[in-house]
């Protein structure tokens, strides 16, 4: 990827949106000019679709190759730090070589020579991947260490972001019969400060190859990402492909994933409940929001929506412009919608019948689950649901200040 000099500042803010507003993983780029217009930029959820972009583009003789987000502006955000980091020439910046040496850094601080101590460095390298694709950057390192010791390990993750922590634990096994690693599982917890909102929560990456559904190559179906998991962790619900044996054939269905803290198991896993995909254009088109006129923003929002974003919209109310939120609401065919204060509200559409036991509270909600104080868990009493709840109340006001300081626009 190669830019302007003086779009340096515009290019990295768009990738910063892209990847905390809209969140994206990876961007797609032009390789055979520079990009003049952060048009010409694709973003992608999984790097299955990007890759697959990237091939299409290329057999129409337009050659776009892809990154990861986090990479590319790490890297740009060390050339603000230190501009000696800035590859230019000329007015240009080529950044796809300040990701390049970026990773060498990387490799040159572990201080591991990986051609004497590596026996299949393409394993290290689809690990990498793997653990990247994921949504975790900046492990290479912990990679390799896990790897070099030829034994099972674990890399501890901290992410602190809008006012609580999110601490992972991914899990790196050693095949007896190959003897190549596998990044199996990641356990994701939440806290609020010193309390413990969450408690860890297995979620197992599935390593398996699958045929395309044009039979033209083989590929990962998409894990859960990081981002995902924290929405889950959250109460939210997400799109995902789930495999499923009808008749003994298997078959990928779409379907909407929620955390039941109702229910756990005996290692405290709480269970995650499918429900059927529901129309999610269909619903947004009964809106009055700005982005339903727009087929790019319309489609950016469905993207974001299924990631398990609240997503901030601007609504149209007799004729003035509001700035709202959506969230969808698989369990009852339905989109939640809140106004700026993050306070549900209906912008004068009509919301579906309702239970009259239940409570629509968005605290309470379908979030997380837990409006039945009897209700008790392994490992849970109602101090930990109280603690749920007021993370979630912090988190969103949180997300208000910093969306009105321009910081962020989805929760």
């Amino acid at each position: 990827m190669k830019i302007n000099e003086d779009d340096y500042r515009t290019v990295y803010d768009h990738l910063v949106k892209q990847r905390w507003e809209m969140g994206h993983e990876f961007v797609a780029f032009p390789t055979s000019d520079i990009v003049e217009d952060i048009g010409d930029l694709r973003f992608y959820d999984e790097a299955e679709a990007a890759q697959e972009h990237c091939f299409d583009s290329a057999l129409y003789g337009d050659p776009y190759e892809f990154l990861s987000i986090n990479s590319v502006y790490y890297s740009l955000s060390e050339g603000f730090q230190n501009p000696a980091m800035i590859v230019e020439e000329y007015g240009i910046v080529d950044v796809q070589a300040m990701v390049d040496a970026r990773r060498e850094r990387m490799k040159e601080n572990s201080n591991i020579n990986l051609n004497q101590n590596i026996m299949n460095p393409e394993n290290l390298e689809r690990v990498k991947d793997k653990v990247r694709y994921t949504g975790y950057e900046g492990l290479d390192t912990e990679v390799e260490r896990v790897v070099l010791s030829g034994k099972p390990n674990v890399i501890k993750d901290l992410e602190h972001s809008k006012g609580y922590t999110v601490e992972s634990v991914l899990s790196l096994n050693k095949s007896k019969k190959t003897g190549d690693y596998f990044f199996n599982s990641v356990k994701v917890s939440l806290k609020m400060g010193d309390d413990v909102v969450v408690h860890p929560q297995t979620f197992k990456i599935d390593n398996k190859f699958y045929p395309r559904e044009d039979g033209a190559a083989k590929t990962y179906r998409p894990n859960y990402t990081k981002a995902e998991m924290i929405n889950l962790l959250h109460g939210r619900a997400v799109k995902k492909d789930i495999l499923r044996k009808v008749d003994d054939l298997e078959q990928w269905d779409s379907a909407w994933v929620q955390t039941n803290y109702k229910e756990s198991d005996l290692q405290g896993n709480y269970k995650r409940e499918e429900m059927p995909d529901f129309n999610l254009k269909e619903h947004l088109m009964k809106l009055p929001i700005l982005e339903k006129d727009n087929e790019v923003h319309l489609n950016n929002l469905i993207n974001s929506l299924e990631r398990g974003n609240i997503q901030l919209a601007t609504f149209v109310v007799n004729g003035e412009q509001q700035k709202g939120y959506i969230e969808a609401n698989p369990r009852q065919d339905w989109l939640n919608t809140y106004d700026e204060n993050l306070n549900r509200h209906s912008f004068t559409i009509e919301s579906p019948k309702q239970d009259n036991s239940q409570n629509l509270d968005h605290k309470n909600d379908q979030n997380l689950n837990a409006n039945d104080a009897n209700v008790k868990k392994p490992g849970q009493d109602q101090n930990q649901l109280d603690n749920i709840n007021n993370a979630d109340k912090d988190l969103k006001n949180q997300q208000k200040s910093d969306a009105k300081k321009g910081k962020g626009q989805s929760i």
